[in-house]
């Protein structure tokens, strides 16, 4: 069979727009799966939105403007200037202001805001319970669930059940590496430093010239910094015992979970870079003349000076802050997350690192791998056509006219869309949820 070379792109050109953005985007422990939370998922059809259940029947009329996935037995919906919680019935529970909607990362809590006041609580998604009473401008939780609250331009921390960790008196900067909760007082700025995990205390200083704040190209990873009595800057990242000096080496981005460290002699820079881990741990040096970040695939390729050798690539997986060479042929992020390099004529794929496995792709003449899901699991398309496959064999067909595919990253069901604007879901083993003939022109799946 003649193969030709395989194009890598996981972009995906369809975009689901809701106008409560942002809103309930970590449900994942209280779904039944990717697509269903509750056993429902939000589907738009004739330009309203309701649920569909598993089986493909509505089980909620189409009859609002905008519809969340449900969160634990909640859903938030719109209708007109409306914003309201709905149960599983569909039953109006709770009017809100429509004002800073977020859930909990196991989706297990909800801040709202409450439609008379327009102060923020945390409901409690199974019992609908107050965790916290309706009383602050601002909240949100942390990596590990505790309960960030803002009252006027002061921040504090409350536990996962309300309960006080830190008073409202703080300004406030924030990462996943770490929570940092600063205030200045008579003697400087006083840094309390806490566990992302639990909230607890894991350092605290007071000290003049104290500033707090994101590493460039990171949305995480934070750090502290100010000048030592020499003059020189430091930069501290809690979690890693390495105190960047701007006189020999400093950390000047975070890329995930790899630190970017840029080397120097006496304060000037030598051009060569080292990476490390978050925890300072180094995985790589060289001399690199140019680096691109990928975001959608979490990816770095730095471009190293081979000197007699010439140019040659470093491939970082950010997310697992590994390193290996490559050689430019093309890599796909799996929806898995695994990471996997294409060889020069495209006719399989390698697992990055060392002792990974191969996928060989058997792909008709013309076809082109469109999604890897797994290292037994994509989908391809030719002449038209879209094929999940699995296991080497052709588990479903797509009909003709679908314009994309998205699998979910479980590998249980795959989202089609049609030429004529409609949706269909598929589960993997060929049975259909609902076709195109239902006319869904929008879904909202709970978290692919």
């Amino acid at each position: 069979m003649k193969r030709k070379n395989i194009i890598i792109s996981l972009a995906i050109v369809l975009c689901v727009v809701v106008a409560l953005t942002g809103v309930l985007a970590a449900c994942n422990d209280t779904v039944n799966d990717n697509m269903f939370s509750a056993g429902k998922l939000a589907v738009q059809k004739d330009g309203l939105w309701g649920y569909m259940d598993g089986s493909g029947e509505m089980v909620i009329d189409a009859q609002y403007d905008t519809a969340t996935p449900f969160c634990g037995n909640y859903a938030v919906v719109t209708l007109g200037d409306k914003v309201m919680l709905i149960d599983g019935e569909g039953n109006e529970f709770m009017e809100l202001s429509g004002v800073g909607i977020v859930a909990s990362e196991d989706g297990t809590r909800l801040a709202v805001s409450e439609k008379n006041t327009a102060l923020m609580g945390v409901l409690d998604t199974g019992s609908g319970e107050w965790v916290v009473r309706p009383m602050y401008d601002e909240i949100y939780f942390t990596k590990g669930g505790q309960i960030i609250v803002r009252m006027g331009a002061c921040y504090g921390m409350l536990a996962a059940d309300g309960t006080q960790l830190y008073p409202v008196e703080y300004e406030y900067a924030s990462g996943d590496n770490a929570v940092a909760l600063y205030k200045s007082t008579e003697d400087g700025v006083e840094l309390v430093l806490t566990d992302p995990s639990t909230g607890a205390e894991t350092e605290k200083l007071t000290r003049t010239g104290v500033t707090v704040g994101v590493l460039q190209g990171s949305k995480s990873v934070l750090y502290y910094g100010y000048m030592d009595e020499n003059g020189n800057n430091i930069r501290v990242v809690p979690g890693n015992e390495n105190a960047y000096d701007s006189s020999t080496s400093y950390v000047t981005a975070a890329y995930d979970n790899v630190l970017y460290v840029e080397k120097r002699t006496e304060g000037a820079a030598t051009g060569t870079f080292e990476l490390q881990k978050a925890d300072g741990t180094a995985i790589a040096e060289g001399t690199y003349t140019g680096n691109i970040y990928n975001e959608n695939t979490n990816t770095l390729v730095l471009t190293v000076d081979g000197g007699e050798n010439g140019t040659s690539y470093l491939l970082v997986d950010t997310l697992a802050a590994a390193v290996q060479t490559y050689d430019g042929t093309g890599f796909v992020r799996a929806l898995d997350g695994s990471l996997w390099l294409a060889n020069a004529d495209g006719t399989s794929l390698k697992q990055f690192g060392e002792g990974g496995g191969e996928i060989a792709l058997d792909l008709p003449s013309g076809a082109r791998l469109k999604q890897l899901v797994s290292a037994s699991a994509y989908t391809t398309y030719n002449a038209g056509v879209y094929t999940f496959v699995k296991d080497g064999t052709d588990a479903v067909v797509l009909p003709l006219g679908t314009k994309e595919v998205i699998v979910d990253p479980e590998g249980k069901y795959i989202l089609a869309y049609s030429k004529e604007e409609y949706w269909a879901v598929y589960k993997t083993d060929g049975t259909p949820v609902f076709g195109y003939d239902a006319e869904i022109t929008l879904v909202m799946p709970a978290s692919i």
